[in-house]
């Protein structure tokens, strides 16, 4: 498969593509039951090709973070707890948008909400919470159109 190129204004090669992307600041942290660890989280999203993506937001929150454990259950989100203002925005991406996230290793949705997670492994996923387009046959497939995992460990 090869990449669609265009020409730069310098006449550098441009290759055309639209990307999201999670990046971790390490693959295992300690655990510590009295004061939990935090993963840097860095996400990109690229758009290269013409005419941009345009990301379209309901509101002033762009992306959301969530945590799962071995078990497939959900057990940090970002979000959870925060309010975001009702600002919708259209952002035409023509390169990179960067968001970096501290991210508390620390349970907020179960019963456990507020202690560290334990040692384990777990994935990350990330991803964009941009409008689904109307008429899209499968809204919750969609909904996450623009998403990345990442695996890590906690370890004892």
């Amino acid at each position: 498969m090869s990449i669609p190129q265009s020409q730069g204004a310098g006449g550098e090669t441009i290759h055309q593509q639209v990307a999201f992307t999670l990046a971790l600041d390490k693959g295992v942290y300690p655990f510590n039951e009295a004061a939990p660890s935090h993963a840097q989280a860095n996400l990109v999203f690229i758009s290269t090709v013409v005419p941009p993506v345009v990301l379209e937001f309901f509101s002033l929150q762009h992306f959301d973070v969530i945590i799962i454990n071995d078990n497939g259950d959900h057990v940090f989100q970002w979000s959870a707890g925060r309010a975001f203002p009702q600002i919708a925005s259209n952002i035409p991406v023509t390169g990179e948008v960067e968001w970096n996230v501290d991210v508390t290793l620390a349970d907020n949705l179960t019963a456990n909400k507020g202690k560290s997670l334990p040692a384990g492994n777990y994935i990350a996923q990330a991803f964009l919470v941009n409008r689904t387009d109307v008429g899209t046959r499968n809204p919750p497939a969609f909904s996450r159109k623009y998403a990345a995992n990442v695996m890590f460990t906690i370890a004892p």
